[in-house]
């Protein structure tokens, strides 16, 4: 279970209290990886949450260090309630990370379908299965916040997990490949990988912040295929422009 891996992930997607930059999670991220063998980096649990940690989407609601004062009993301000749209944007752009990333993904049960929750045990709530009826939520009695709220399935969440599977199943360099960062494009602010095995490769190009940002492409990167988008981005000449928390996943056919 790589706890290791969310941590610095998750401070540069959800600049929390501990954020890290850009540069700075790369530079970290190469330096734990690079301590494990092939075959282990491949077969880590990679996960954003667990039974033992906050649910992911409330844990990308809010901007405490991780698992520090994640629920009401600690902390009167820990929000766990339905997360903002700021906070699934910053959560799915990590997510296409995770997906691509090397190490296997791990999701908790739940997350997929939208609940929300704090530390345990405000993580081991009902599913929220889509035939259910759930009655409605309401705030921690220990919270200074208050809030009414139904939860529900959420089908469009659901979908983009199952599409992120579907990417990862699409090319086999996405799970088995070798990995390197690609500093000329990392200068630029994106989080920016290659996946590749012998002359097969994929690029990944990920915004994580939230503003704008312009990737001068080279020239044979430009000659690369959408496989995959999160969010709005456009095309012009030799950039890619990314909006706030948006992706691409590019291969040469």
């Amino acid at each position: 279970m790589h706890y290791h891996w969310y941590k610095p992930a998750r401070s540069l997607f959800r600049q929390s209290d501990d954020a890290l930059s850009l540069a700075q999670y790369c530079e970290q991220t190469v330096a734990m990886w690079k301590n494990y063998k092939v075959n282990t980096a491949r077969s880590m649990m990679n996960l954003n949450a667990s039974h033992d940690s906050p649910r992911f989407w409330t844990s990308m609601s809010n901007t405490n260090k991780y698992k520090f004062q994640a629920k009401n009993t600690d902390y009167a301000g820990y929000y766990t309630g339905l997360p903002s749209e700021d906070a699934f944007a910053r959560g799915k752009a990590l997510l296409l990370h995770q997906f691509t990333f090397i190490g296997s993904p791990h999701v908790w049960n739940g997350d997929e379908m939208g609940m929300w929750g704090s530390d345990d045990p405000d993580n081991r709530k009902p599913l929220w299965w889509p035939e259910m009826d759930m009655v409605e939520e309401t705030n921690s009695p220990f919270a200074s916040y208050t809030y009414k709220q139904k939860p529900q399935f959420d089908k469009g969440l659901h979908q983009y997990y199952k599409d992120l599977i579907a990417l990862r199943k699409s090319n086999i360099v996405l799970s088995e490949g070798a990995i390197d960062f690609v500093a000329e494009y990392v200068s630029q602010g994106a989080l920016a990988f290659i996946r590749n095995i012998e002359e097969d490769d994929v690029l990944i190009l990920i915004n994580p912040s939230a503003e704008k940002i312009s990737v001068n492409l080279k020239e044979t990167d430009r000659q690369r295929k959408i496989h995959f988008e999160l969010g709005e981005h456009t095309l012009e000449g030799e950039n890619i422009n990314l909006q706030p928390f948006s992706g691409v996943v590019m291969t040469k056919d």
